[in-house]
């Protein structure tokens, strides 16, 4: 079993903790890449072949986010503070970028179920919603690309639209840019379920 650090965006962290999000994709970069011009997509996914850097089935991810540093009060543990936990206009702490997080202070840990590769446009309306888009009793929400970057909580103003998939669609472009979509890249859709969000899950051997 490996431990796999995985960065989330604020909003992605927050539908992480509400139980939203049991999914993500991630571009396919790299020698795997080399891979799909000679075979098929389930060969590449296969575990054995070690190609997926988020793991296979069975795999810890350790969710990287935004914190502070770590405050010490009276000689105990140090504790960490996380951006998603706070409004981003009011708190006091200094963030820091989630690439610097250390596994020590991750609080959310995923089990990997599932992962396959395909196109990023192949995503179905039940993967779109598992990908944590926001939605209510008036139907899904657009991301605004300027909103969605992690500045306060991601269901504020946000327009309403009537599509899973353009929810996502919105959402994927708020992240990796306008023409990410367009390109309709090779993508690992990784499925997991989610262990803790209070720190590192103490599992049966």
């Amino acid at each position: 079993m490996k431990e796999i650090p995985i960065l989330f965006s604020t909003p992605m962290v927050l539908a992480l903790i509400e139980g939203r999000k049991t999914m993500t994709r991630r571009m396919v970069k790299g020698t795997p890449l080399k891979w799909l011009d000679d075979f098929t997509s389930e060969y590449v996914a296969m575990p054995e072949n070690g190609l997926c850097p988020y793991g296979k089935p069975g795999d810890l991810l350790w969710v990287r986010e935004g914190f502070s540093e770590p405050v010490v009060h009276d000689g105990c543990e140090p504790d960490y503070y996380f951006k998603a936990d706070n409004n981003i206009r009011t708190t006091g702490y200094k963030w820091k970028p989630s690439i610097h997080m250390p596994k020590v202070a991750a609080r959310i840990w995923l089990g990997v179920t599932d992962v396959k590769v395909e196109r990023l446009q192949q995503i179905s309306k039940e993967e779109a919603i598992a990908e944590g888009i926001l939605h209510d009793e008036i139907g899904f929400k657009d991301y605004d690309m300027e909103r969605a970057k992690g500045y306060g909580h991601p269901d504020y103003d946000y327009p309403h639209v009537q599509d899973a998939r353009i929810s996502f669609q919105s959402l994927w472009r708020s992240i990796n840019g306008w023409e990410s979509w367009n390109i309709n890249p090779w993508v690992w859709c990784v499925s997991f379920k989610v262990l803790s969000t209070t720190g590192k899950p103490q599992l049966k051997v």
